[in-house]
């Protein structure tokens, strides 16, 4: 399956995991695409983009925009327990969100991205902790 184009699509579909809520497309507009001419003609090409490239293990609609993944798709930096997460301790590598990315405009969607990586680290660094415990 051809990966959807552009960081903030990226980011977009990352902030919508996230939350696990929906998300009001005003904000979703102007946080990843308010330097654009249109913002919200932006955000509905990412959408649309998303939407295209990841039909089947998403489900991507309305305002508030809702995100639902196929029981067959997963995120990384949510998945804090099993074989797969403690081999990322051992190997001491925690998966990092949206790796090689980086948003500098609008500063908005720097500043998600920084916060969200950082909140991420530590729910991976508290589940994996508990998991190396619980192993011992």
């Amino acid at each position: 399956m051809p990966a959807p184009r552009g960081s903030k699509t990226w980011a977009l579909l990352a902030a919508l995991a996230l939350a696990r809520r929906p998300l009001s497309r005003e904000w979703a507009a102007e946080t990843f695409f308010g330097s654009a001419d249109d913002p919200r003609a932006a955000l509905r090409w990412a959408v649309a983009e998303l939407r295209r490239k990841l039909s089947g293990a998403i489900t991507l609609e309305g305002d508030p925009l809702t995100l639902r993944l196929a029981d067959t798709t997963s995120v990384d930096v949510l998945d804090t327990g099993g074989a797969q997460a403690l081999s990322r301790l051992v190997a001491g590598r925690l998966p990092l969100l949206l790796e090689g990315v980086e948003l500098h405009d609008p500063v908005e969607a720097g500043l998600w991205l920084t916060r969200s990586r950082e909140a991420c680290r530590r729910v991976a660094v508290a589940g994996l902790t508990q998991a190396a415990e619980t192993s011992l």
